[in-house]
């Protein structure tokens, strides 16, 4: 039931915000069209920019912060009134140090003075990590305009910050109401811009939270990916287009046939070696032998198949078939090495739960 809902989910979440985004991308192919029909070419780069600001959705949900030019402003008049201040203190000082008249209107200057200073160190302390605040939040925005939803992890890679940092300053953005509707997934990697989006979410928040920790766990994945691995994968997938390529160009159903279970039996294995990259030393023969020569006999094959069908072409033709049927056997049995494995370790740890249940007394007796 729960994998149903995954699939769902992984066509199309949020699809509303999906739909939009075509529709806005529709309307910017036809402006490129018909400004290029009619030659006219004035204007078509703000236009376009126009366009792709979509006023209709996120600008209710995410906000920008004020001008920084105000804020700097404000800190000038603050440094204006604190030079004055610094002035009057020193001439209280003045007064209350050398004359003895003015010596209690010197002090009361002195401490005025002092704490105007100590109030404008503070408002101005405030107005400068807002504006620094404002100027992460800028990166934010970027990230979060025009989405639903955001990934934590994406918002830590593109800010540069941590995830304390990242919660903290979504956090602020809630709080500032920039960010007004703003909300976190349960385990907070995933924060959400509107209440609609969220409400959606909490309709199926199980599903939502185990579908979202598969994707980082996917992302994780592929970051971590060996120049090895990276290096084999792109190789496999060299040799899957080539046999896609073949495929299409023979005109032998059998044939045909064999290429596209190799294909999916190949493409299997090299998700299982993405996954389980410590398969790579049991599969030196797949990729050293198998698959180079899996590739010389169908070129071979490929070469043959436009030539006139006389006896000898269909012997070359019939060993070439034989032997990719015994080369598919043969991935299959790799293949199914590979799952055993994976079965192996699923029984290990099954057993190893069962035995600490046991031990524990956790177990329902049978």
């Amino acid at each position: 039931m729960i994998e149903e809902k995954q699939r769902q989910i992984s066509d199309k979440p949020f699809e509303e915000v999906e739909s939009k985004a075509l529709a806005t991308a529709k309307q910017v192919k036809d402006e490129v069209k018909e400004k290029l029909e009619k030659e006219d070419y004035s204007g078509l780069n703000t236009n376009l920019l126009e366009m792709t600001k979509d006023n209709s959705q996120n600008e209710k949900y995410i906000f920008k912060p004020k001008e920084r030019k105000k804020d700097i402003a404000f800190l000038i008049l603050i440094l204006i009134v604190a030079m004055a201040e610094i002035y009057l203190a020193f001439i209280g000082a003045f007064s209350a140090f050398f004359s003895k008249t003015y010596f209690i209107s010197g002090i009361m200057i002195l401490v005025l003075c002092l704490i105007c200073l100590i109030i404008n160190a503070r408002v101005s302390y405030k107005r400068i990590v807002n504006i620094r605040k404002n100027e992460i939040y800028e990166v934010y925005y970027d990230q979060l305009y025009c989405k639903s939803y955001c990934y934590i992890d994406d918002m830590i890679q593109s800010c540069n910050r941590n995830l304390e940092q990242v919660l903290s300053d979504l956090q602020d953005a809630i709080d500032r109401k920039l960010i007004p509707q703003g909300h976190f997934s349960t385990e907070k990697n995933v924060f959400f811009v509107s209440d609609h989006a969220f409400s959606k979410y909490e309709e199926m928040a199980v599903v939502y939270d185990d579908y979202f920790k598969k994707q980082l766990e996917e992302r994780k994945r592929i970051r971590e990916r060996t120049p090895e691995i990276i290096n084999i994968l792109a190789t496999g997938d060299q040799y899957v287009e080539k046999l896609q390529y073949i495929e299409n160009q023979i005109s032998n159903k059998n044939m045909k046939s064999k290429i596209l279970m190799m294909k999916k039996t190949i493409t299997s294995i090299f998700r299982e070696l993405d996954m389980n990259p410590n398969y790579v030393g049991s599969l030196n023969l797949f990729l050293d032998y198998y698959l180079p020569t899996t590739e010389k006999l169908l070129d071979t094959y490929l070469e043959i198949d436009s030539k006139p069908n006389i006896p000898n072409i269909r012997k070359a033709k019939k060993e070439i078939y034989d032997s990719i049927f015994l080369i598919v056997s043969v991935y299959e049995g790799i293949l199914d090495r590979l799952y055993e494995d994976i079965e192996f370790d699923i029984s290990s740890e099954v057993s190893a739960l069962e035995i600490i249940t046991s031990q524990e007394g956790l177990a329902d007796e049978k």
